[in-house]
């Protein structure tokens, strides 16, 4: 098997943010155009990230501590879990009182009503989901975020496959 050329990848990814933002100065205010500019920011930001994960390692297989306990993890260096059906989670990094996770999910998933007591801050990486806050659903695209007190309960309903980074307040020991 050949050698992947990353340096052709990350020129075709070049071009390809180019022509987004050359499709956003001319058709910026075609509200048609201006989603779907986000939605191909959105994935060119996942192939960066996924590019990333292809690379060799740099000598760092799991998220290390540095000088004065602060913690640095290289993208692909956490390893995924399954929770749920449907979900799959990195635990990125943690400090002493938040913590960082990426959730991948496919479509079609459904997150039952529930609370925790950690506030739980988000943005959509790519997607679509329905959010519902204390019954009320909201919409969520590519570039969309959120902040959920503690103990309020929150549903999420995934219709595509999606990108989900979260912060949580204190940590999800569950998920370290």
């Amino acid at each position: 098997m050949a050698e992947p050329d990353f340096s052709a990848l990350q020129r075709l990814i070049g071009s390809l943010r180019a022509t987004a933002q050359e499709l956003q100065r001319c058709g910026g205010s075609i509200p048609a155009v201006d989603r779907n500019v986000s939605r191909i920011l959105a994935s060119v930001k996942m192939l960066e990230i996924n590019c990333c994960d292809l690379e060799e390692p740099t000598g760092a297989d799991h998220p290390t501590e540095t000088e004065g306990g602060a913690m640095f993890a290289k993208a692909g260096s956490v390893e995924s879990i399954e929770p749920a059906s449907g979900i799959r989670l990195k635990s990125m990094t943690y400090g002493e009182s938040t913590h960082l996770i990426e959730f991948r999910i496919r479509a079609g998933t459904v997150l039952s009503e529930h609370a925790h007591p950690q506030e739980q801050t988000g943005y959509l990486v790519s997607g679509s989901m329905t959010l519902t806050i204390q019954g009320t659903p909201h919409h969520v695209e590519p570039g969309d975020s959120w902040c959920i007190p503690g103990n309020v309960p929150h549903a999420a309903e995934f219709r595509e496959d999606s990108v989900v980074v979260e912060v949580f307040c204190p940590h999800r020991e569950e998920f370290k």
